[in-house]
């Protein structure tokens, strides 16, 4: 091989590599950016306390997706806000809501792909016992991810008060396993702070179980027992 060709391969090689570093940083800007632009409207819904508006949902969700598809390799961050985005459009609608099962079941399959991803992530884990609660898949599949979630943010305040409202919301479904870490979870909630006791609270008048919380004799300072 002469000099001159054996310089026009390195320099071919060079260039091959600079372009797929330009299309790999390409990628990672274009997935980043619909990843917040995601974040942006998930924000704004939570502050708003609201369903979204159905374009915003769409951008949103149109968002999300891109974050997923042009991410350089498979992220649980970006699949948990998929299914956050997909699942907080139809959050007020009934349990096993059959007009709005197909977006619950696609959060449900994007929080099962980023509990794949991040298995040691309680908040994933959480989020999956969520969206099976809305489809009312109260399987092994849902009891094995709110043991998950409890077993994994037992310190964190927004698992404990979200483990304690799934179980209670489906308590009926329990065995006596699940129904000990839901009590546990909404014992430790209700001292972590102001907003995890209101939620506890909320949860559980909404599901029929305050009374039944409120004969535990270190649950009840911390609950509105005959309000």
């Amino acid at each position: 091989m002469s000099a001159g060709l054996g310089r026009r391969l390195a320099g071919a090689v060079l260039v091959a590599a600079g372009l797929g570093l330009a299309f790999l940083a390409t990628r990672m800007v274009v997935a980043g950016i619909a990843y917040q632009q995601a974040g942006v409207f998930l924000a704004d819904w939570e502050k708003k306390g609201v369903p979204p508006h159905p374009k915003a949902a769409r951008l949103a969700t149109a968002s999300a997706r891109r974050a997923v598809e042009w991410a350089v390799s498979p992220s649980g961050r970006y699949f948990e806000r998929l299914g956050l985005v997909l699942q907080w459009q139809h959050y007020r609608a009934p349990l096993g809501a059959a007009h709005v099962a197909p977006i619950r079941r696609e959060a449900r399959r994007a929080f099962l792909r980023a509990t794949d991803l991040r298995p040691q992530w309680p908040d994933a884990w959480l989020h999956l016992a969520y969206s099976k609660l809305y489809l009312l898949e109260l399987d092994a599949e849902f009891d094995d991810a709110l043991s998950r979630a409890a077993a994994l943010g037992p310190w964190r305040a927004h698992i404990n008060a979200g483990v304690a409202e799934v179980g209670l919301l489906a308590w009926p479904s329990l065995d006596a396993e699940g129904r000990d870490l839901t009590l546990q979870a909404a014992s430790r909630a209700l001292t972590q702070s102001d907003w995890s006791r209101r939620k506890v609270n909320v949860a559980a008048r909404h599901a029929g179980k305050l009374e039944m919380l409120c004969r535990d004799e270190a649950m009840r300072p911390h609950l509105n027992c005959g309000r």
